[in-house]
């Protein structure tokens, strides 16, 4: 769980970086349902 949340984090700050809000977004929405 925590490896697969580093992951998450980081794939995010990637995506932050490279300027992509709305796929952050929705990988964030996506997570919520998938939870």
């Amino acid at each position: 769980m925590l490896k697969r949340r580093d992951w998450l984090r980081k794939a995010q700050k990637r995506l932050i970086h490279k300027h992509d809000r709305g796929i952050v977004d929705f990988m964030k929405i996506s997570y919520h349902f998938f939870r």
